[in-house]
């Protein structure tokens, strides 16, 4: 409700800053599109993460809410997820393309689909309110992306040659500005590699039995590979990882309890 309610505020500031201009008459009477220059739109959004970034396959593939759903890690998993886009009508190799070169009618139709198919699944409220940031013809990115995208840079020090925290603070800072779009994309990348972490480690931890812990009034978890480790070894990766679980396990009918995590510091 305090979102819906701040999200509501937003939009009527949104709506009082000005008329938005759609098109532009050239002097021969032609009427051509005008760019979307550094404003702020606001629509509704899915609950796919970065869907701008990869491909709709990929982003629902490994995109938390809808994975401990479908238990995408596991053969079955995928095979239910194929057959939800074919149900859906969008063709497999549509889906695997890079989201901004995907046929715009499929892209038109997703969210009367999404809202048609999902609740059969169990995914309800798929779409919520949300806001972009429009620059330019291509340039969309919404507040999800950028939340997404610098705290991935801020907790990373990968190729960045040993950098301290207050570095990678700079670069966040930085790539909040219209002219380093190409920095918060490098940060929306690596947010990538963080989530594909979480599915490894979340689908192993899930499947290895021994693996999740119990006590009594609380479960614990060590991440052992190193590798994921690199992505993983920070606070809000930490965090996001062990929301994955629990929600993984009340999908398998587990009775909820905190989870804490252990993992080799990157710091």
């Amino acid at each position: 409700e305090r979102y819906q309610a701040a999200v509501m505020e937003l939009e009527q500031h949104i709506n009082s800053s000005g008329t938005k201009i759609t098109s532009v008459t050239l002097k021969d009477g032609t009427k051509v599109r005008a760019p979307d220059c550094s404003r702020i739109s606001y629509e509704e959004e899915p609950r796919l993460m970065l869907l701008r970034e990869w491909t709709l396959f990929d982003s629902m593939l490994c995109s938390s809410y809808i994975a401990t759903k479908l238990k995408t890690w596991s053969d079955n998993g995928i095979k239910k997820l194929k057959l939800l886009l074919a149900r859906m009508g969008f063709a497999l190799i549509e889906c695997q393309q890079k989201f901004p070169y995907m046929n715009n009618e499929v892209k038109r139709k997703m969210k009367q689909e999404f809202d048609r198919f999902l609740p059969e699944y169990g995914l309800n409220d798929f779409y919520y309110r949300s806001f972009l940031r429009l620059h330019g013809y291509s340039s969309r990115v919404s507040a999800a992306d950028v939340v997404y995208g610098i705290t991935a840079l801020l907790e990373s020090f990968l190729g960045s040659g040993g950098s301290s925290a207050s570095k990678q603070f700079g670069e966040a800072y930085d790539a909040l500005s219209l002219n380093n779009l190409d920095k918060l994309r490098l940060g929306m990348q690596q947010a990538i590699k963080v989530q594909r972490a979480i599915l490894r480690q979340g689908s192993a931890a899930i499947t290895k039995t021994g693996c999740i812990r119990s006590g009594r009034k609380f479960r614990w978890v060590k991440i052992e590979d190193s590798i994921d480790a690199k992505y993983l070894g920070y606070p809000q990766a930490l965090t996001k990882f062990c929301y994955f679980l629990m929600d993984a396990l009340r999908e398998k009918g587990a009775r909820m309890k905190p989870m804490l995590c252990a993992c080799a510091s990157q710091q």
